[in-house]
């Protein structure tokens, strides 16, 4: 759950569907990244006005949560295949843990 890059550790989630660590999502601000290792791109998922304080992914690797908390805190919901919104939730109060 940790990939190192230029340097430094940034925590962050496997989220190939084959478990062959292809691809890495990680927060960075208020944006989650979705970085492929083979291709040497990122995907930015945009939508949050805070920090991002939690990630999580499903079982089969495809939907990904994110949660932040603030003020207009919201939690979204993504389509890692496609790096598509699925759906924003505003004012959640503040998410601090996905499971």
């Amino acid at each position: 759950r940790v990939a190192i890059t230029a340097g430094k550790e940034v925590g962050g989630l496997n989220v190939s569907p084959d478990d062959s660590k292809k691809l890495l999502l990680y927060a960075s601000g208020h944006t989650g990244v979705l970085y492929d290792f083979q291709n040497n791109t990122q995907t930015f998922l945009q939508g949050h006005v805070n920090n991002i304080s939690c990630i999580a992914v499903s079982e089969n690797k495809r939907w990904l949560a994110m949660g932040d908390t603030g003020k207009d805190s919201m939690l979204s919901i993504w389509d890692t295949t496609t790096a598509t919104p699925i759906r924003y939730i505003f004012n959640v109060g503040g998410v601090l843990a996905l499971d």
